[in-house]
């Protein structure tokens, strides 16, 4: 341990150098996974001193704070997450932002998670109408209790407009298909979506999955 926190230590003052590094980046990465996490602080204290929202939207400083979300208790990441939550949105809908806030759903606190989930809900049409947000709504669908997905699940099925519009996509249309599968649609509830998304360019998806799915009694 004390030789790999002498060459970890050798990092400090160049973390923000070695994150944007196609090289240099694993070296940290190999790092974080190593080391004791509490000699990991200098690292988060470098990233957080300079700006944890572009070193997460960053092809390989994403990959950086994911591994300090996996190593560090939340305790020690809270300034990352606190940063990164004053707008997730924005996160979620970034190409790399998003695997930063899909490692907090998967390896968070349970009160994170519930903040990201909070936010799906409030904006759900923004999530699910954007390619990277919408693998925000898959992790919480697969995180959350079977009460919680299938409230979720009903609740974008149930949102005007919103499922034939997803429908417009493909990988909109398979979320669809996930919401009905995961949260265990009714008859009336799958023959109404496929009704609604009939038109929509990948309404066929949709319709096709129909009658693979598991279904619940009820309206």
């Amino acid at each position: 341990d004390v030789e790999r926190i002498s060459l970890a230590m050798e990092l400090r003052g160049h973390v923000l150098e070695a994150s944007r590094c196609p090289n240099a980046n694993y070296v940290l990465q190999r790092c974080i996974t190593t080391v004791p996490h509490g000699a990991l602080q200098f690292m988060i204290e470098e990233i957080t001193a300079a700006s944890v929202r572009q070193v997460a939207k960053h092809k390989y400083g994403c990959r950086i704070i994911q591994r300090l979300l996996e190593r560090c208790p939340s305790e020690q990441t809270r300034p990352i997450i606190d940063a990164i939550f004053e707008d997730l949105v924005g996160m979620s809908k970034h190409p790399y932002g998003t695997y930063v806030v899909q490692n907090i759903v998967a390896n968070g606190a349970p009160a994170d998670r519930a903040w990201v989930q909070q936010s799906v809900l409030h904006d759900l049409r923004l999530y699910c109408m954007d390619m990277h947000g919408r693998a925000i709504v898959s992790a919480i669908l697969d995180m959350v209790s079977a009460e919680e997905r299938r409230a979720l699940c009903e609740r974008l099925l149930r949102e005007p407009g919103l499922a034939v519009d997803m429908a417009e996509t493909r990988p909109g249309a398979e979320l669809v298909v996930k919401a009905l599968r995961d949260g265990g649609a009714t008859e009336a509830m799958l023959a109404a979506t496929c009704a609604v998304t009939a038109e929509a360019m990948y309404g066929h998806v949709v319709a096709e999955s129909g009658g693979r799915l598991p279904r619940r009694g009820g309206a």
